[in-house]
């Protein structure tokens, strides 16, 4: 399956993580990020839960652009590198942490 360059509800010079969040995650993730959502209800492994504190202490935002870009084996995770590029994943991992998982402010990689 060919992914289109941008996502559609993104013009290619006005990317907001928010929306891409919207259109491509939150139907497995929840628009709460806690992957309450009844497409996850029925996927083994779940999606992960953004909102849970274990989450936030693991992942990294590099763990996270990585598995973004690339997608997550055994999982229904795909990769994303397809339809965004490397800032725009990067953004919309800083997206999910400072919204969901109550790690305001960070913008680098750790």
């Amino acid at each position: 399956m060919t992914l289109p360059a941008t996502d559609p509800g993104v013009r290619a010079d006005e990317f907001v993580a928010a929306r891409a969040y919207d259109h491509s995650c939150s139907m497995c993730h929840g628009i709460h990020g806690n992957a309450n959502t009844p497409i996850a209800s029925g996927m083994t492994p779940p999606p992960t839960d953004f909102s849970n504190p274990q989450t936030a202490a693991r992942l990294t935002l590099e763990a996270m652009i990585q598995t973004i870009s690339k997608g997550k084996k055994g999982t229904a995770m795909p990769g994303w590198s397809g339809r965004y590029s490397r800032n725009e994943i990067k953004a919309l991992a800083l997206h999910i942490v400072n919204t969901f998982m109550n790690r305001k402010g960070e913008n680098r990689a750790e």
